[in-house]
């Protein structure tokens, strides 16, 4: 009997290096990898002579609503966005209305999003200060159906998602490691934001670069140094989001050549933009931790390299082009959260070929890590037999100025439009099913939600 797909001359990058190989795929799984002699007969092959072939990326921080006022990316264009970018599972954060922070919460964004998504979806709940004190019955009951991991907040303005104090945060802790489950946590000290909130405000500051002022490195370098500590003396795994401080990382990476299970996560923004970019560009590349100074971003690259940094994760959040107007003269009335999830890939594809990283790095940042941190395994993040057929064929010397024409996103633009990128993602396949051919994406989903390893025990 034939397959359904084989993949040939394939030159297949994994965390070891890059081989030739081919792939056999039916029923949505890779089935044998090997020699092309070794394969089976299919109903369809692709000929990958000349692309490399990445396991598909898992984007383990994404913010797509239902709710256009929470923000303004729906599913159905920020899948599609990741589909265009080589992303072929995204776990979804909490924050929508409701947040995902209960059992009825949770069965409602399942059922809101089914037959809606263009690449597979996990789904992570959450705990505020306002569901601390329920957390040792809820956090249980949402891994039994299947979230991926948890995320709280140790600074929050967000009345609908506020943070917990010490108290509620090593409870939380204890819950999760009893669990044996994956904290993320978002981490800035409330108390330093607010002061330096004050301070700015009273010197009549609302230029661009007030805001990396107000969201400073010591707020997140203290706060992340609080969380290490509670969570290395609990026994809690937990992957710090969204870092910017190579101080910070390097603290976490302390961790765990100790012992820990704390992992950091970075995203493209602190690693291809910087205060000059805010300067310059203002409410169009603001985020939360803030772009730092070129010195941090070029401190962040070499712990990509060294296995410091765990994870690259887009944090993708998209406003419209009205409300980054809003910001415009003044950058306290710009929200945080800039469209990354397309790009995040394409970014790292120029950077292997600058030599700041090597395709290894780029799998085991980008795939490997993630489906081991979040519990995806045996499912998703390698290329094996056995595993999902989600994989991205990559043209490594295709040379693409990203102008608002490559653009899936709802919102239309991108933080990084008139770049110039060297290797791009030229198809994507999720499940052995192709979700985007030469930058262009079916019309019918296929996404389907995958749960957490906990759930499917």
């Amino acid at each position: 009997m034939p397959v359904d797909l084989v993949i040939e001359n394939a030159e297949v990058a994994s965390i070891e290096g890059v081989s030739q190989t081919s792939f056999a795929i039916d029923g949505g799984v890779i089935v044998a990898v090997g020699d092309r002699s070794a394969m089976p007969s299919a109903r369809r092959e692709i000929d990958a002579t000349g692309r490399v072939v990445l396991p598909g990326v898992i984007d383990a921080h994404t913010h797509f609503c239902e709710d256009a006022n929470i923000l303004a990316e729906p599913l159905e264009t920020g899948t599609r966005a990741a589909a265009a970018g080589g992303v072929t599972t995204v776990l979804l954060m909490p924050w929508d209305t409701p947040p995902l922070d209960s059992v009825d919460h949770f069965d409602y964004r399942r059922g809101y999003a089914e037959g809606r998504c263009f690449v597979d979806y996990g789904l992570h709940g959450g705990v505020t200060g306002l569901t601390a004190h329920t957390a040792a019955d809820t956090l249980p009951a949402l891994y039994e159906r299947g979230v991926t991991g948890v995320k709280v907040l140790m600074v929050s303005t967000d009345p609908h998602f506020p943070h917990l104090n010490d108290a509620q945060l090593v409870d939380v802790l204890t819950i999760m490691k009893r669990l044996n489950a994956t904290l993320i946590v978002h981490a800035e000290n409330q108390a330093i934001l607010s002061r330096n909130r004050e301070r700015l405000l009273a010197a009549g500051r609302k230029d661009p670069l007030a805001h990396e002022e107000y969201r400073s490195k010591l707020s997140e370098n203290e706060a992340v140094r609080r969380i290490t500590y509670l969570a290395s003396r609990i026994g809690t795994r937990v992957v710090v989001a969204h870092m910017s401080t190579a101080e910070g990382v390097k603290h976490t990476r302390h961790a765990r050549d100790r012992g820990a299970e704390i992992y950091a996560e970075v995203c493209p923004r602190n690693l291809w933009l910087s205060t000059v970019d805010l300067a310059k560009r203002g409410s169009w590349v603001k985020t939360g931790p803030p772009v730092r100074d070129p010195a941090e971003v070029e401190a962040l690259w070499p712990l990509l390299r060294d296995g410091s940094v765990s994870i690259l994760s887009s944090d993708h959040a998209a406003w419209t082009k009205e409300a980054r107007l809003q910001g415009q003269d003044n950058i306290w009335h710009a929200y945080d959260g800039i469209p990354q999830v397309q790009e995040m890939l394409p970014l790292a594809l120029d950077a292997v070929n600058r030599g700041a990283l090597t395709l290894p790095d780029v799998v085991r940042l980008t795939s490997y890590n993630p489906s081991d941190i979040f519990g995806l395994r045996p499912r998703k993040g390698l290329l094996e037999p056995g595993y999902d057929a989600d994989l991205v064929l990559v043209d490594m010397e295709r040379e693409v100025i990203l102008g608002p024409e490559h653009v899936k996103s709802y919102v239309g633009y991108s933080s990084f439009e008139g770049r110039r990128f060297v290797g791009w993602p030229v198809m994507t396949l999720v499940r052995g099913q192709v979700v985007m051919e030469d930058g262009q994406v079916p019309e019918s989903p296929c996404g389907r939600f995958i749960p957490g390893a906990l759930a499917r025990r």
